[in-house]
């Protein structure tokens, strides 16, 4: 069983999908569970179990966040019970069972224990980093919006435009979004094209926002490509807005340096970059952050 990050159960359900199927198949283990209750009350219990476990599993329970299904999470649980039951079974009948039967569940076990090993192993290096994973999500399940997403996204971050900018305009003709166009403004940054990256980060407002750190984002990326293009008018106003809406971002401080800096204001300067450090999300950018203020000091 290969686990995709994304999971998505299409509707409506045809009788022949699998979802359907095995739906069929719980209903007729609640049968069986209350035929048995009374007579095998450990039997009855732990079908019982299964058939409550399987129900976010199948997605009859929908577990889903924009359309990433978080059912996956949930299948050790029908997975423990089912072996529970089959040793339990196994245990009350084992008396009764032939040495060749016996054989028969001994290799049939030792084949499913091998073969998930081995899919296991296979299966973990695929969830290395980023780019392994939401290739392989792309590739089984080319038809997930997500999974293009992120694989654009992971592309745009190592510098692979020439692969991430189609797979995003694709996107943006079956379905705009805010986070396309500010993906899709990243990666013309990537390739030094502010003005088209200025654009695609303005077409990013026209859209609903997930949040308010998203619109922040998007103003402190405007402040970039515009710093970049040497456009000053606005970028006072674009960070103190996105500090209005996130006071601790160090992105908007760092661009603040750098602002500050380009006009020749070095005390001030100095005092956004140590914000910047100060609230930095890692060690490494803060390194980065002590790099460039050594290098401003030089220069200056």
């Amino acid at each position: 069983l290969n686990i995709s990050p994304t999971h998505y159960q299409k509707f409506p359900v045809s009788m022949s999908d699998i979802t359907s199927l095995l739906t069929l198949f719980i209903l007729l283990l609640v049968v069986v569970s209350h035929l048995t209750l009374y007579k095998t009350r450990k039997v009855s219990y732990l079908l019982t179990a299964i058939l409550a476990s399987l129900f976010p599993v199948l997605h009859i329970i929908p577990l889903s966040i924009r359309e990433n299904i978080i059912h996956e999470r949930f299948v050790l649980f029908p997975v423990a019970i089912t072996i529970l039951l089959s040793l339990n079974l196994f245990c009350q009948n084992k008396y009764q069972l032939t040495n060749i039967f016996k054989k028969t569940i001994f290799f049939l076990f030792s084949l499913l224990l091998v073969t998930n090993i081995a899919n296991t192993l296979l299966t973990i290096p695929l969830w290395k980093n980023n780019l392994t994973l939401w290739t392989w999500a792309s590739t089984i399940d080319p038809e997930s919006r997500i999974a293009r997403m992120n694989y654009a996204i992971e592309l745009c971050n190592i510098g692979n435009t020439k692969i991430s900018l189609p797979i995003v305009d694709t996107l943006i003709k079956e379905q705009a979004s805010s986070k396309l166009f500010i993906t899709k403004g990243g990666c013309l940054a990537n390739e030094e094209k502010f003005s088209d990256s200025e654009v695609a980060y303005l077409q990013a407002l026209e859209y609903k926002l997930d949040s308010g750190e998203d619109y922040a984002r998007i103003l402190i990326a405007l402040a970039t490509v515009q710093l970049k293009q040497n456009k000053l008018k606005d970028i006072e106003y674009l960070l103190d807005k996105s500090l209005m809406i996130s006071p601790r971002n160090h992105k908007a401080f760092f661009q603040y340096h750098n602002y500050y800096f380009t006009k020749g204001n070095f005390k001030r300067a100095k005092e956004k970059i140590d914000l910047a450090i100060k609230f930095s999300a890692s060690k490494e950018q803060k390194n980065y952050y002590l790099d460039i203020k050594s290098k401003a000091i030089i220069e200056k």
